[in-house]
């Protein structure tokens, strides 16, 4: 300790020893605050100059006084809460724009965001999880980054929050065996469903569903169950409901003579997609490639992203706004002692013209390529 310290107040001297130890993470939000008689004997001040510290610590925010009980450490919650928010990976379309939906409800709260990208890296997460822990976080929002639902791969991060009482919401993912979080999510399954029954309705019979080896969060394999559950369950035969993935680590030219080669092999009438990217990458092929094909072949994407509706593309517009100001309140209300809540909204159907009707009878021939 300085001598220039040692020449301050004694209750500026006590002040500041007790507000590093809150910043420091050594005293936690909501911990009870040693007894006046204790503070008196580690300073070895007298009881006004110890009042007098705790006052001012009192009225900057740091504690707070209950009458009967004790005074206890209410900072940071009193100013500005730090919220953090995971992503899995700063290239997931999906990760940018819940980013974007996210970010203007927490700032509307009074939140500062701290925001770390773990790229999917279990070491990452833990280590972000201990920094919020240090710097006594008031809550973090996380989108999953899991390819399953192994309730295991998120054991320790979840844990450690727990333990250091931060509260957690999931933002467009499930994990069912974690009942002490909250959970906003979308029915990806069901309008993947939907929206493959209204393929199938418009006579298309041969279906393929590209994904891309970078979507790999959980919604995306329920959007992929949902996609061959419908193509199996519809009364009309399906001939084709083929699941392809696409590596992003080629050449413009490579990707589109793979797209090309996978649609002479397939023949398909319809090619679903997991994001309206790729399906914007399929509609520039198919339109402009060098092979001709007899008709069009439509085109759904997943997303609604802005190209969206200048591209004429059928896809699903997920309620990503409403899922920003959702997980912003429901952190909101579990830093406040609520209880975890499970969140489903609903995506809708955009209907555009990649999306055509087969004028094809039952039974024909439905593509040749030449």
């Amino acid at each position: 300790m300085s001598n220039l310290f040692e020449r301050l107040p004694k209750y500026i001297q006590i002040k500041e020893a007790i507000r590093k130890e809150i910043e420091a993470g050594i005293l936690r939000e909501g911990q009870q605050l040693a007894s006046e008689a204790v503070l008196i004997e580690r300073f070895g001040a007298s009881k006004m100059t110890v009042i007098r510290a705790l006052q001012e610590l009192v009225h900057e925010g740091f504690l707070s006084r209950v009458q009967g009980k004790g005074t206890y450490v209410t900072y940071p919650m009193r100013k500005h809460p730090l919220v953090g928010l995971m992503l899995p990976g700063k290239s997931l379309s999906s990760c940018r724009f819940l980013l974007q939906a996210i970010e203007p409800h927490a700032s509307k709260a009074g939140f500062d965001l701290m925001l770390n990208s773990t790229d999917a890296d279990e070491e990452k997460m833990n280590d972000f999880a201990e920094r919020l822990i240090r710097r006594q976080a008031s809550g973090l929002i996380a989108v999953p980054a899991l390819n399953d639902y192994d309730p295991a791969a998120p054991e320790f991060w979840l844990n450690r929050l727990r333990e250091g009482r931060i509260p957690v919401v999931l933002a467009g993912g499930r994990m069912d065996s974690f009942r002490d979080v909250s959970v906003i999510q979308t029915n990806d399954e069901e309008i993947m469903a939907e929206l493959t029954r209204e393929v199938i309705k418009k006579g298309h019979r041969r279906l393929l569903l590209l994904q891309c080896d970078e979507e790999t969060l959980p919604a995306e394999a329920l959007r992929i169950r949902g996609f061959l559950k419908a193509a199996k369950a519809e009364k009309i035969k399906v001939e084709l409901a083929e699941v392809v993935t696409l590596s992003r680590r080629k050449s413009r030219q490579e990707d589109s003579t793979e797209i090309i080669a996978l649609l002479r092999t397939h023949e398909p009438t319809a090619v679903m997609t997991l994001s309206d990217l790729t399906a914007f990458r399929v509609l520039q092929i198919v339109q402009n490639n060098p092979y001709r094909f007899e008709s069009p072949i439509s085109v759904t994407g997943y997303g609604d992203w802005e190209f969206a509706e200048d591209a004429g593309l059928t896809t699903v517009k997920p309620p990503l706004q409403e899922m920003g100001e959702r997980a912003v309140k429901t952190l909101q209300k579990m830093m406040r002692g609520g209880k975890p809540e499970w969140i489903t909204l609903p995506s809708r159907i955009v209907h555009r013209s990649s999306l055509s009707t087969l004028p094809y009878s039952k039974g024909e021939k439905t593509r040749s390529v030449s």
